[in-house]
């Protein structure tokens, strides 16, 4: 928690930094709307420049506060810059009381590169919202988001450093500069550090017929990397056949297993279908462990509700795995909803684990579409179902939710409506970016 404040306290002084400079060195003068509009610009330009170290992996940043709510604040922030920079030029205008600022050809070139850095910055927010609607690939926006993303940062230092001078000039290049060695180490510095420390595939485990589990190894002799039960990482996977591109998956199993890391993926698209392809052998890139979607995190959390919904099941095994390893002895109850008895993934280490008693599980599956053989809970996870699994004890009860939005939305819902304090409710996004 401190951590966290820090790191905010940290990011809003160094945001500032050009503000604070213009206002020590940089005479002001007296038309109001023409100083504001050269404080937005500082500011919008500050938030641009951070932008590239926000989204950088850095594990000081990540671990605080979860990979997916430093991108949630990345997309703000660029919200934030780009109304700051639209506003610039038009309290500009009014400074001058002249629209020539804003609808005239016949500019300074150093004006224009303003002018493109705003028009890329909208690019970047506009395409990053649309992907799908547009019907971009992920891996296609990625590129575009990287190759736009440094020539705007470039474009928008050039306009201000030509505009400013002596000590502000140089608090804008170093800030922009931050941003841009930030890009580099993502782009170009890690992945090469991480390429040298590259895993290698066990083996690949059919679970369901939808679903496998990817089993790696760390080179020989070299340790696995740390995480936490319940986080997830970035795989590059070289395989004949497959894109050379970085996905996200959960891990599946436990850090109590040391010889390697695995992640059970279902195939619910082009890459994840061709995963089939894959042989034992073949290298990957791995890049982990993110998310604070994990018990060990919540010590005060001694009796727990898992809520699954099909392949969500997968951090939530890891979380389970780990209890069982580590003889956790308090109670865990679990509802697992899937569409088809076929679908239940790890049915049997399930059965096997609430044999043994450890950690003390209970198991419920819920299906949708049963068959006439299924004797067990059918149609879908309610409030009904949900009040008669939550373990007694709120003040030391952790509900985890992860499945389909829906599912997930639903369920939290009736959870708050049955009581339940929603600090204790912590739920599992499937994907960082929609």
């Amino acid at each position: 928690m401190l951590r966290g404040v820090l790191l905010i306290a940290a990011y809003i002084g160094v945001a500032i930094i050009p503000l604070v400079v213009a206002g020590a060195f940089v005479p002001g003068g007296d038309n109001f709307a023409e100083e504001f509009a050269k404080a937005l610009g500082l500011a919008g330009l500050a938030l641009l420049g951070l932008q590239p170290l926000i989204v950088a992996r850095l594990k000081s940043i990540c671990r605080p506060f979860g990979l997916d709510m430093v991108i949630r604040f990345h997309r703000f922030m660029a919200l934030l810059a780009v109304v700051f920079l639209a506003c610039h030029p038009v309290f500009l205008a009014i400074g001058h009381n002249s629209p020539r600022l804003l609808i005239s050809i016949d500019l300074p070139w150093y004006i224009w590169a303003g002018k493109i850095t705003l028009v890329l910055v909208i690019v970047q927010i506009l395409t990053s919202i649309f992907r799908k609607k547009i019907g971009w690939s992920f891996e296609r926006w990625r590129t575009v988001h990287m190759v736009v993303g440094p020539l705007l940062l470039l474009a928008g230092l050039t306009h201000a450093v030509v505009l400013a001078d002596g000590a502000l000039r140089f608090a804008v290049i170093a800030l922009v500069g931050v941003g841009l060695c930030a890009f580099l180490f993502w782009r170009f510095v890690n992945p090469r550090r991480l390429a040298r420390s590259a895993y290698t595939v066990a083996n690949l485990v059919q679970e369901t017929p939808t679903v496998r589990t990817l089993n790696l190894v760390p080179a020989e002799g070299a340790p696995r990397y740390d995480f936490l039960p319940g986080q997830f990482h970035f795989l590059t996977i070289h395989s004949a056949g497959l894109p050379l591109e970085e996905h996200h998956f959960t891990i599946s199993s436990s850090p109590t297993t040391s010889d390697g890391v695995a992640s059970t993926i279902k195939a619910c698209g082009d890459f994840t279908s061709a995963l089939g392809q894959v042989k034992p052998g073949d290298r990957v890139i791995v890049d982990g462990g993110y998310g604070r979607f994990s018990y060990v995190l919540h010590p005060t959390e001694h009796r727990f509700l898992f809520i699954a919904g099909g392949i969500g099941i997968t951090p939530l095994m890891s979380m389970l795995r780990h209890m069982r390893d580590s003889r956790f002895s308090g109670p865990v109850n679990l509802m697992y909803a899937n569409r088809t008895q076929a679908d239940i993934v790890f049915a049997d280490e399930l059965a096997d684990m609430v044999a043994a008693g450890r950690p003390r599980l209970r198991v419920e599956h819920v299906l949708s579409q049963p068959d006439t053989s299924w004797s067990g809970r059918t149609g879908r996870i309610d409030k009904d179902l949900l009040a008669d699994m939550i373990p007694k004890g709120h003040g030391e009860l952790g509900v985890y939710v992860c499945g389909p939005t829906g599912m997930r939305t639903a369920v939290v819902a009736a959870l708050v409506e049955l009581g339940i304090p929603q600090r204790r409710i912590h739920s599992e996004e499937f994907v960082l970016l929609d």
